[in-house]
């Protein structure tokens, strides 16, 4: 039960830090949307790299399979939240609140994806780099 709440709470931190650098470039200095959110997401994937490397002991070595499974583990998680459910997010949004300015509207689509690549993050890595963890969660 701790190793899972300590778990949770690094993707939570993932989702701060992510959060904070996509909104420091794109807002701060006007980064274009999609490098906005892969440089802010590759800051929280290190900080969450660093974070887990204690729980990453199974992992003895770093061969290119492992790196290859961490990364892609991002990759489609970023693709997921940022790039293919963006345009519904954007109408749901302006659905519920059609009066919103557009720099509100962004940020809150923002907040709802980088919530989406966390979740879908948390989920991949349990399943595709942690698999004895999930196991002895059981």
């Amino acid at each position: 039960m701790r190793q899972r709440s300590t778990y949770i709470l690094i993707g939570v931190g993932n989702l701060l830090i992510g959060i904070g650098f996509i909104m420091l470039l794109l807002h701060g200095l006007k980064w274009p949307y999609i490098w906005a959110t892969f440089v802010g997401n590759a800051c929280g994937i290190v900080w969450s790299y660093m974070v887990h490397r204690p729980y990453m002991n199974h992992i003895q070595t770093f061969s290119v399979v492992v790196i290859g499974k961490i990364i892609g583990v991002y990759l489609v998680s970023h693709v997921v939240a940022f790039i293919v459910i963006h345009p519904w997010m954007y109408h749901i949004i302006s659905i519920g609140e059609p009066n919103w300015e557009p720099k509100l509207q962004l940020d809150v689509v923002l907040f709802m994806e980088a919530s989406i690549f966390t979740m879908l993050s948390i989920v991949l890595e349990k399943i595709i780099l942690f698999p004895r963890v999930v196991e002895k969660d059981r």
